[in-house]
């Protein structure tokens, strides 16, 4: 990824003061998840492969990416959030420099703004948990990696636990709480998903029953005008007929006048003749 300076340590120590985190080792742990794309080729490219390594490490976590422009204070950059479509992942830029590291910049502070608001959107009560690359030169598959061995040792950490209890602590309501708790967010989770789907389905159809007619009014104007140009043409085929017509009565009169005038001169000749003699 090249020389960031510890832009990705520095923009967790600024989160840190908006708002209360705690770094864990695992997948599992966690509540969200980090990550970090310092852009050295294509934008567009570079964050394309972030997506997709985030994508395979967990699809369900709810994550930050934040993507890391190489650049001065004052520069503008593209919005890297266009390049990302998963629902439950945003992305936010940031701009450092390789001699300053993270820089101070109203840039970078509405991105931390705009992270801080969104982890909060979570949910009250949520242990929050970090995972990012502790050095700007790992790649993304040392970072799998890690998230994979770390999950299953925590995996089977877990699943001891969880049997430990269930067989000490059976009636704990502690654990009857949290799993109330548990199914009514579920159901709340699918209310919500219900309400969104059939409002972007009632959506979807307006604009469908509004394109369908609007096509079939144009569709309507156009017949209309294919009808009148037909009259139209019609009407000036009748004149050109016409005009044909007149032109040729014009040309036979013409011919009658020509042969009138002849006949006159001659006329006007014999009579001159018969004058003098």
């Amino acid at each position: 990824f090249g020389k960031t300076l510890k832009s990705h340590r520095s923009f967790i120590d600024r989160l840190t003061e908006l708002i209360r985190l705690q770094e864990v080792d695992s997948v599992d742990k966690c509540d969200f998840i980090l990550g970090f794309c310092p852009i050295v080729s294509r934008a567009g490219t570079d964050i394309e492969a972030a997506v997709k390594n985030l994508q395979s490490i967990s699809d369900t976590k709810p994550t930050v990416l934040v993507v890391l422009h190489h650049t001065q204070q004052n520069c503008v950059v593209p919005n890297s959030s266009r390049a990302v479509h998963r629902k439950n992942m945003i992305a936010v830029d940031c701009l450092f420099h390789e001699d300053q590291g993270l820089l101070q910049c109203g840039k970078n502070n509405e991105s931390l703004s705009k992270t801080s608001e969104y982890i909060k959107s979570l949910g009250k009560g949520l242990l929050i948990g970090v995972k990012i690359q502790e050095e700007a030169g790992k790649s993304y598959s040392e970072l799998r990696n890690s998230f994979e061995k770390t999950d299953l040792q925590e995996s089977k950490r877990s699943l001891h636990e969880s049997y430990r209890d269930q067989q000490w602590k059976p009636n704990d309501p502690a654990l009857q709480k949290a799993r109330k708790r548990v199914q009514e967010m579920e159901k709340k989770q699918w209310e919500t998903f219900q309400y969104l789907q059939a409002e972007w389905k009632s959506v979807l159809y307006e604009y469908l029953d509004t394109t369908e007619k609007t096509l079939a009014e144009r569709d309507a104007e156009l017949e209309q005008q294919k009808t009148e140009l037909a009259e139209r043409k019609l009407q000036l085929q009748e004149k050109n007929r016409h005009l044909t017509e007149n032109t040729q009565t014009l040309q036979v009169k013409y011919k009658i006048i020509q042969e009138k005038d002849k006949q006159l001169n001659e006329v006007k000749g014999e009579y001159e003749k018969t004058r003098k003699s």
